[in-house]
């Protein structure tokens, strides 16, 4: 594979793709010629030094899938709840203390992976998103619901918030 950011670009190109794998470059920002590509539906940021998303992959209209694990990570960006397709969050491994109120209207999530990182509850609303089935949360902090029942997936924790409703 190629080890640069305009390689990787160029190869996208060349193979007429929707997504983009910049894994492992050691990048330390997201670099903005990105933007010169509106109809991402794809995007592998993970095995770099990112501190954060920027706000403008909300104007990737056509995202679906984001990729950032093994990063330093320390948000989830609230223009992810812009993007209307959005389904696919893979943030492990990274230093997200928090899931944010705004993924509430984020209708379209369908997976969520936040393994290896300071979140210490997992807000209720995760569990009424209707087309949530893959959630990830181990190796957290966790006291909300207690780690022993997120270890137990997603209908573990649906059924916590049933008894012990917030």
């Amino acid at each position: 594979m190629e080890n640069s950011v305009e390689a990787r670009v160029e190869a996208m190109k060349a193979a007429g793709r929707d997504t983009l794998n910049l894994h492992g470059l050691g990048l330390q920002e997201v670099p903005e010629v990105l933007l010169e590509f509106p109809e991402l539906a794809g995007l592998n940021l993970s095995g770099n030094r990112l501190t954060e998303i920027p706000e403008f992959i909300g104007e990737f209209s056509k995202l679906r899938l984001l990729y950032a694990a093994r990063n330093q990570i320390t948000a989830i960006p609230p223009c992810l709840s812009r993007l209307p397709r959005f389904s696919g969050l893979e943030l492990s491994n990274n230093q997200v203390r928090e899931i944010p109120g705004f993924m509430a209207q984020m209708q379209s999530l369908s997976m969520l992976e936040l393994t290896g990182n300071q979140i210490r509850e997992i807000p209720e609303f995760m569990v009424h998103l209707p087309r949530l089935f893959r959630l990830n949360v181990g190796e957290n902090p966790l006291e909300c619901p207690p780690l022993q029942v997120c270890e137990q997936g997603l209908t573990a924790i649906r059924e916590y918030y049933e008894v012990h409703p917030r």
